[in-house]
């Protein structure tokens, strides 16, 4: 959970969305980015790596301590005298200051919102006003440090010596080939039964523009399988490849994709299939034993076809060190996936960080358990299965009529009204197409109609789930935000 790793190391969370998520996963292929510098100068995210430079992304804020301490370390002016331009010239850093609230006058040290100067003696690119930047890397906290390779792989490599972050991007292997194709995992798969249907990401990772690859599918029951993909890639464009029908054994099973260009594998990613479920009933109860990280903790119940009807956390940090208890019904039969998230990546191992317990979280149905973490598992996503074979105590009041949500689309706000009920407890959860909660209120009882309405000036467009529990129903719609 989120904590001090060692005593040098310190973080300031980001305050950019309502739920913090975790960073983006090592080994997946980074955004790009265009900026202006403080001084004027474009710079090309791409671009240098397409020079086959690696890079050391530095975002954080003027505000924040942790970063603060860390920049005036010498760490980086070491890096950048050694590895940079005037140097070996095989590295390029760029400081990222990511509150866009922050002025110049911040950055060199007279503002109100700043802990020193910035720019003075700093030899590497300033790039300001770069929120967006940190929202589309994920970045969660401050500092976040991102090390990319020359084939456009990203790994976090955190607040760490010079030596250490020369030897990380020593170690990687970042050359790029003259003609090369790179894959990603799409992210781990957790159904309840069937045939799966994989899809991964691949990228032009090579020096020449790309038109014809194999991916080579291992570790299923009729593998290997082979797609051939034939096209027109550029230095890090990318496209998705999708294998249909692999068939693997109740259980978890690794899956690995290794990309072939010419007769030469070029990158190879695994990816994890659980399949099996147990038998369970509409009503689901959860008893989460919180570790001194509840902030961290946020979960989805949603349907095979990626429909959430069920949403909690992240929960208040006043809660550490307690019991929270969660009931839920589910409003129909099948399949239906439980995911567990958790922000720092470390699942509920407190006492690893000086935190006196080790959280726990059991969710379960009078049919059985259908997921069951103790502190021991360490996980930043984790995923259980449970077939709803069986319904019980479902209301006859259709509270769904009861739901008006509008406009919809919506550009900078929607209302959600609710009329005619009582309930005793209502709450309103809003979560994207990944899982992530971006609004939530617990409303309490409502007797008669209730309004609320959510501002999505910062929503990233797309297409969110409105998730609405009254008592032991849940509700979900479907909001498009342009």
């Amino acid at each position: 959970m989120k904590k001090v790793l060692l005593s040098s190391l310190f973080f300031c969370f980001a305050l950019m969305s309502v739920n913090l998520s975790a960073q983006m996963a090592d080994g997946s292929f980074t955004p790009n980015f265009e900026a202006a510098d403080i001084d004027g100068n474009i710079h090309n995210l791409y671009d240098v790596l397409k020079e086959d430079k690696k890079v050391i992304l530095d975002f954080g804020t003027t505000w924040c301590g942790p970063c603060w301490s860390y920049h005036t370390s010498g760490v980086l002016e070491e890096l950048y005298e050694e590895y940079g331009p005037e140097g070996t010239d095989e590295l390029r850093i760029f400081m990222l200051e990511s509150d866009d609230s922050t002025t110049q006058a911040d950055l060199e040290g007279t503002g109100g919102n700043t802990t020193g100067d910035w720019i003075t003696g700093t030899q590497y690119p300033i790039i300001d006003n770069a929120e967006s930047i940190a929202r589309d890397f994920e970045v969660a906290y401050y500092p976040t440090m991102y090390t990319v390779c020359g084939d456009g792989k990203i790994y976090e490599s955190g607040q760490i010596s010079a030596q250490a972050h020369a030897q990380l991007f020593m170690e990687m292997d970042c050359q790029r080939l003259e003609e090369s194709m790179g894959v990603a995992s799409s992210g781990d798969i957790s159904q309840c039964d069937g045939e799966v249907n994989t899809t991964i990401e691949v990228k032009n990772t090579g020096a020449s523009d790309l038109t014809a690859a194999n991916i080579i599918l291992e570790g299923c029951n009729n593998c290997p399988l082979t797609q051939e993909w034939t096209g027109q890639l550029s230095f890090l464009e990318g496209t998705s490849v999708t294998f249909n029908g692999v068939e693997v054994d109740e259980g978890s099973t690794t899956l690995t994709y290794t990309a072939v260009v010419g007769e030469e594998p070029t990158d190879e990613v695994n990816q994890n299939v659980t399949i099996g479920s147990v038998v369970a009933l509409q009503d689901w109860k959860m008893t989460y034993s919180a570790d001194c990280w509840p902030q961290e903790t946020t979960w989805t119940v949603a349907d095979d076809q990626g429909n959430i009807f069920a949403a909690g956390g992240p929960y208040d940090p006043s809660l550490a060190q307690t019991v929270i208890e969660e009931e839920f019904s589910l409003p129909t039969e099948g399949c239906f996936i439980l995911t567990v998230f958790d922000s720092y990546g470390d699942g509920f191992n407190g006492t690893t960080a000086n935190c006196p317990i080790d959280g726990s979280m059991i969710v379960y149905t009078d049919a059985g358990n259908v997921i069951d973490i103790d502190g021991t598992t360490q996980f930043s996503v984790i995923s259980g299965n449970a077939d709803v074979v069986a319904m019980v105590n479902n209301d006859d009041v259709d509270l769904g009529a009861a739901i008006n949500i509008a406009p919809n689309p919506a550009t900078d706000m929607f209302q959600i009204n609710v009329s005619d009920v009582n309930v005793s407890q209502m709450s309103i959860n809003v979560i994207d197409l990944v899982g992530k909660s971006v609004y939530r209120a617990n409303v309490g009882a409502v007797n008669g109609t209730y309004a609320d309405q959510v501002n999505v000036t910062e929503f990233a467009a797309g297409v969110y789930s409105v998730v609405i529990t009254m008592d032991d129903e849940t509700i979900v719609r479907k909001v498009m935000v342009d």
